[in-house]
């Protein structure tokens, strides 16, 4: 009898088994959260009034010719700016707060200032229409088109000879070495490569044989059209190093439009911010 029992609980049980409906798959992760476009807002205005004496160009207030000058401040929140494509950006409109255009010989200064890492862009422009007496802001709307990334990650270039006219490359673009020179204890060096190759290195190390860090120093940069340049100092006097370079990844360009208010107040940074 107990037999038979158990016997029946155990066919039941796997009966059970059999009409249980399939078990569901296992959900997959959450696709990964789109990067976050940049923002653009205000970081500065300049209002310059008539100049005086001959034409108006003997005395001019802050050596500056007629008109407004507009600071725009582009910051990404993931990623990084790598690059700044003046010729696709433009000011579209843009008006003091009495309605009067001051849209007159517009430009946009083509060489942004860039923070270290990557995060921020200030993109100046200017025109040489005055605001009315009375207003009190500027609006001004339009499109500044910037080059951004979505990581980076190390690449080590071994075996670079520190000479004159020695030349690696950082994706598809070539990176010459040039007035390489050294004394008793530092090579100073300057490396010259186009826009798209010297724009994607975020930072860049010196090593030793030994893949030891080598301490090295910026001495600053210059950039002519589509190339640009950077010095350094590097404290060694090795002929050949390896070379880390920290390189963007995953670019994307990328139109962002803007429409700001510019009056005469700005925060101020706490101690705290500034000071960290």
């Amino acid at each position: 009898m107990n037999r038979i029992a158990w016997t029946m609980a155990v066919c039941g049980l796997a009966a059970s088994a059999a009409a249980a409906p399939p078990a569901k798959p296992a959900k997959k992760g959450a696709a990964p959260a789109k990067a976050a476009a940049p923002t653009v807002s205000v970081a500065g205005i300049r209002v310059v009034g008539q100049g005086y004496g001959e034409d108006g160009r003997e005395a001019q207030p802050f050596n500056e010719s007629p008109g407004v000058g507009l600071a725009l401040v582009v910051q990404a929140k993931d990623g990084g700016i790598i690059a700044f494509d003046d010729d696709a950006s433009a000011l579209g409109e843009i008006n003091d707060s009495e309605g009067n255009s001051l849209l007159d010989n517009a430009s946009i200064w083509p060489f942004p200032k860039l923070t270290k890492d990557g995060k921020t862009a200030v993109i100046e422009m200017k025109t040489q229409g005055v605001p009315a007496v009375g207003a009190t802001h500027v609006v001004a709307k339009g499109t500044v088109t910037v080059t951004t990334a979505s990581g980076s990650k190390p690449v080590k270039v071994p075996n670079v000879k520190l000479a004159t006219d020695t030349t690696f490359k950082v994706g598809t673009g070539v990176v010459k070495l040039e007035d390489v020179s050294t004394d008793e204890t530092t090579t100073s060096l300057t490396l010259t490569g186009p826009m798209s190759a010297m724009g994607a290195i975020r930072a860049i190390k010196f090593l030793d044989a030994k893949g030891v860090e080598i301490e090295a120093s910026e001495r600053g940069y210059s950039r002519s059209n589509d190339t640009m340049s950077k010095g350094y100092g590097v404290t060694t006097v090795a002929k050949t190093v390896t070379l880390e370079l920290d390189v963007w990844q995953g670019l994307k360009q990328s139109a962002i439009p803007f429409d700001v208010k510019a009056g005469l107040g700005y925060a101020v940074p706490t101690e705290t911010a500034s000071n960290p």
